[in-house]
């Protein structure tokens, strides 16, 4: 990806070059030339991110059992983007296509900027580019969804795509051949037969002397294939990249975050968020109101009165973000610790950690909690590990038998919905659900994103209605 600009004359109506008004003449792209512009490293990382937030809004509105593509689908994500602020994304996305404005065109550049960005960012594991394509083709169908008839022929002409829309001629003649299976109320492509087998094998498609006759809604399965198979070759070679781009220190330490970043709500300590925590009550506490990978952690601590390296931390920055003071942190860890080692042992060596991840030793930092993208991606499990994400890194048995032993009287169905959905990997949406088998009178307006979100949430909650119940004794006696 070279951020050299090439000199090019600048057309003075809009303030782009002609070549980039060239390369951005359609709100939708193939993404084959990669973008060639001067931009500094604070818009290289804040661009990232909004792409970033839109692959994450549309994971968690699919996941949320909506059908793909459908108007509801379309609506929830379009909704949600314009919540979270990103309106040149929006514009964009719904965009017919052959928008002239200097809107326009700004919007399809930091388009074209940011999917080259995250092209790069996601190419580096198999996982990663699983999940990123996965994102990048619901994304590429949403749009076509709102492209006009001449914005879909623009797009198919700029990228050397032999699909044309047939003529009011042609139509009437199909019509009379088809026996009803064309449609004259919708928009047909004439495509090779052999380019659409999928297609023919559910019996979508007219077939008439070696061509196919789809809609325009099902012409883009055929762009899409094509799409996703450019792509897939393109994520190989940026897989390739990767290693000598991160050579620069100031690209690696964004590139190599940018997939577990967090952008929602700040639960690092002085932020208003921390509670008045009672260090006597925090086992009640966990019971109702800490996440599953939080909750996990702190019985294997007061079960196995020990935690490794991760775990620690991953526990200690939690339990920081909710309020227990930096003094009952290492109360509580030394009185379990020393159930194991001598006193003395557990001063030398896991004090100053503590005291660390409090912002009292070393440099100070005020370290931030982590976030679930982050939890996620610790990758735990290992022999004597108990970090990470329980749905994640639990076996099928062992999160079965957690969901039985912490949720009480669920709903028919309830567990083996969360079950199957650690299956297909929507580890977040687990914990949403989770979370609302526990607290049923919640309602959540979008998915769980963080621990200390959860249990904001959940002790909240809990809060507010054991004050209710109080004050109606108070009052009956």
């Amino acid at each position: 990806m070279n951020f050299v600009a090439r000199k090019r004359r600048i057309l003075v109506d809009t303030g782009f070059t002609e070549y980039e008004m060239g390369l951005y003449s359609n709100d939708l792209q193939m993404y084959t030339t990669p973008p060639e512009i001067k931009i500094t490293l604070r818009e290289f990382e804040e661009q990232a991110l909004e792409r970033v937030k839109v692959y994450r809004i549309i994971e968690q509105t699919s996941a949320k059992g909506i059908t793909k593509l459908s108007e509801e689908w379309r609506k929830a994500i379009l909704d949600e983007i314009k919540a979270q602020g990103l309106k040149t994304f929006v514009k964009v996305f719904t965009g017919t296509g052959l928008g002239k404005t200097e809107a326009d065109y700004e919007g399809r550049r930091r388009d074209h900027i940011t999917h080259f960005i995250c092209r790069l960012t996601y190419s580096r594991t198999e996982e990663l580019r699983r999940w990123f394509m996965t994102q990048e083709m619901d994304l590429f169908r949403l749009r076509w969804h709102y492209l006009s008839s001449e914005g879909r022929q623009a797009f198919l002409k700029s990228n050397n795509l032999s699909y044309t829309s047939i003529s009011e001629e042609e139509m009437s003649r199909l019509l009379t051949l088809s026996n009803g299976l064309v449609d004259s109320t919708k928009e047909y492509y004439k495509v090779p037969f052999t380019e659409v087998f999928d297609l023919i094998s559910r019996r979508r498609i007219f077939l008439h002397k070696g061509f196919g006759y789809i809609t325009s809604q099902d012409i883009i399965s055929v762009i899409a294939t094509q799409f996703r198979s450019f792509m897939s070759k393109q994520m190989m070679l940026c897989s390739n990249l990767y290693s000598r781009i991160i050579e620069d220190e100031r690209l690696k330490a964004i590139l190599g975050n940018l997939n577990t970043v967090y952008t929602g709500k700040n639960y690092t300590v002085g932020s208003g968020n921390a509670h008045e925590i009672d260090i006597k009550q925090l086992g009640t506490i966990a019971r109702r109101a800490f996440p599953p990978c939080m909750l996990s952690l702190y019985s294997t601590l007061t079960n196995q009165n020990h935690l490794k390296h991760f775990g620690r931390l991953q526990l200690i920055l939690f339990l920081k973000g909710i309020g227990v003071k930096m003094e009952d942190a290492l109360y509580l860890y030394r009185s379990e610790f020393t159930k194991k080692m001598e006193p003395d042992k557990f001063d030398k060596e896991h004090s100053y950690n503590i005291r660390h991840s409090y912002g009292k030793e070393g440099k100070r930092t005020n370290y931030t909690p982590y976030a679930c993208m982050k939890v996620i991606n610790l990758n735990g499990g290992g022999a004597g590990e108990t970090h990470g994400c329980p749905f994640k890194t639990f076996e099928a048995n062992q999160l079965n038998k957690f969901l039985a032993d912490n949720i009480s009287n669920p709903e028919p169905g309830e567990v083996r919905e969360i079950i199957d959905l650690a299956k297909n990997k929507h580890y977040q949406i687990c914990c949403t659900k989770y979370f609302q088998t526990k607290n049923p009178g919640v309602k959540l307006n979008s998915i769980i994103e963080h621990p200390n979100q959860y249990f904001e949430l959940s002790y909240s909650d809990r809060n507010s209605t054991s004050k209710t119940e109080d004050k109606k004794s108070v009052a009956s006696s």
